[in-house]
């Protein structure tokens, strides 16, 4: 009777403790992989974001004083003028549009300048003089019309020839502004040392 109690204890726990063990040793691998739980409850909203703030200049009696990361639309019948922000961060962002037909220009602070690299830009019919009265003999231009090659005979006989070149003018100082007409648009970025760099245009801009 004893020995017939320990054999069926013995038979009720075998298999339980295989399967025990087995799965220990990682002979048994783990089951199928469940039916995926349905989706969880949606967030709550996010921050405002940090977009452009919109202004309209409709008048052009006193000039603007622009705030960094702001949108300009010139509206008005004459040239409206947009100062850029005397302090800035870097990546600050200032565009200016001009939706009237009295254009728009850009100036900028005591020390500041707009750089235009890269950027086609129709320079204005006043050029100041950079150079003094020479015997010029010729003159070449390049085919985007601004680098000139100019050649010099000298003052006096028997001096020698000199080739004078011009660089081209990559910024908007603090005594010239960037203008744009009906159509067209600027997008500036703040990129340090108190330099605006256009970072995309459409439309024709000019330099004053």
């Amino acid at each position: 009777m004893t020995i017939k109690l320990l054999r069926s204890i013995c038979r009720a726990f075998a298999a339980p403790l295989f399967v025990l063990v087995a799965v220990l040793l990682g002979v048994v691998s783990a089951g199928c992989e469940g039916p995926t739980g349905p989706w969880g409850d949606t967030g709550p909203p996010g921050p405002d974001g940090t977009g452009l703030v919109r202004h309209e200049l409709t008048t052009a009696e006193d000039p603007e004083q622009a705030e960094p990361n702001s949108g300009y639309i010139a509206n008005s019948s004459a040239q409206v003028t947009l100062i850029l922000p005397a302090e800035a961060e870097v990546g600050d962002i200032a565009v200016v549009s001009e939706i009237g037909s009295g254009g728009f220009k850009v100036t900028q602070h005591a020390g500041h300048s707009i750089s235009t690299m890269a950027v086609s830009i129709t320079y204005g019919i006043v050029s100041p003089p950079r150079e003094e009265d020479r015997q010029w003999s010729s003159v070449a231009s390049s085919a985007h019309g601004r680098i000139l090659a100019a050649v010099c005979i000298g003052s006096e006989f028997g001096d020698p020839l000199r080739i004078y070149t011009s660089e081209p003018r990559t910024s908007v100082g603090e005594e010239g502004a960037l203008l744009g007409v009906q159509g067209s648009s600027v997008w500036l970025m703040y990129a340090g040392g108190g330099t605006g760099s256009v970072v995309t245009y459409a439309g024709d801009l000019a330099i004053e």
